[in-house]
């Protein structure tokens, strides 16, 4: 995985697929999936932020990694 300059290898323990943000949210807390969101609208607004990603979360959906 890259984040930003940094990369770092991580084995997944396991996915989950979610056809919209709120099932995600149904099962998952906010804070384990983004440690410096608040909200569901903070997510939703970080989610909306990268270019064409509600089309793309409302065609294919979400996918969550555990990660071991």
């Amino acid at each position: 995985m890259v984040c930003g300059k940094d990369a770092f290898e991580k084995r997944v323990k396991s996915a989950e697929t979610f056809k919209t943000i709120s099932a995600l949210f149904e099962k998952h807390d906010i804070k384990d999936l983004n440690p410096f969101a608040d909200s569901r609208e903070d997510m939703e607004k970080m989610y909306f932020s990268f270019p064409g990603y509600r089309e793309k979360i409302r065609r294919y959906g979400l996918i969550a990694f555990e990660f071991k």
